[in-house]
């Protein structure tokens, strides 16, 4: 990826300081966390810690960093998932790191699911969508060694149905998108694949060039990426 940075008008030594930057406001936003006098500020600022990970991460990979890259996803991932939220299995997903945690994880997230698809459909809308997403893209589970991971998917879908013109996610696409592409990843074929990904590179090519429109705070990537949410 270093290599195409260039042509993005991306400053590479700028990229790399603002990694360690990242870095670096994570941990200190885990410390303040640990410090904090409530659970509000506590959740925020742990929430906070697992965004600037999620950012180093991502950094990492553009540097060709892959090593950092899947410590700091791993990180993120785990904070996440400590704040409930199957997010956290995504980023794990960009990680070989606790990887083999996830199975159990998402399990104990389904029965999350259902204790709270009838009472909170702020939860089910903006988190179900990532745990039904997950477990799509490792429906390969063997069934008599893991969880059952169809029967699952078949339980939460209906219930997503709901919600699908809920936005959600950094780029605040519709559940339906998510919904589509779960069953495109059961599916496995190519051309359902790509087509149902089309929407996530539509948004994340129309946030790109809005953001890079700015081209003083773009090359020092000093601007928020265009989103909905502050922490997913």
């Amino acid at each position: 990826m270093r290599q195409y940075l260039s042509d993005l008008h991306i400053n590479v030594e700028m990229l790399q300081s603002d990694r360690i930057f990242c870095e670096g406001l994570a941990y200190a936003y885990l410390k303040s966390a640990d410090l904090a006098e409530n659970h509000e500020r506590r959740h925020a600022h742990t929430a906070i810690s697992a965004s600037c990970f999620r950012r180093a991460a991502a950094h990492a990979i553009l540097l060709d960093d892959r090593e950092s890259s899947k410590k700091l996803f791993a990180q993120a991932g785990q904070i996440y998932i400590q704040l409930g939220m199957p997010y956290g299995l995504m980023m794990l997903s960009l990680s070989d790191i606790h990887l083999p945690e996830a199975p159990g994880v998402a399990v104990a997230f389904f029965e999350t699911f259902q204790s709270r698809r009838l009472r909170d459909s702020h939860w089910l809308a903006q988190q179900g969508a990532y745990l039904l997403l997950f477990l799509a893209s490792n429906a390969r589970w063997n069934r008599k060694q893991g969880p059952n991971i169809s029967g699952m998917i078949e339980e939460m879908s209906p219930e997503l149905q709901a919600s699908r013109s809920t936005a959600i996610g950094i780029l605040g696409l519709p559940v339906g998108v998510y919904l589509n592409l779960a069953k495109a990843l059961r599916g496995s074929e190519v051309p359902q694949i790509e087509e149902a990904l089309f929407p996530f590179l539509s948004a994340y090519n129309t946030a790109v060039t809005q953001a890079s429109s700015d081209s003083h705070h773009w090359r020092r990537m000093s601007i928020p990426f265009p989103g909905r949410t502050r922490y997913h």
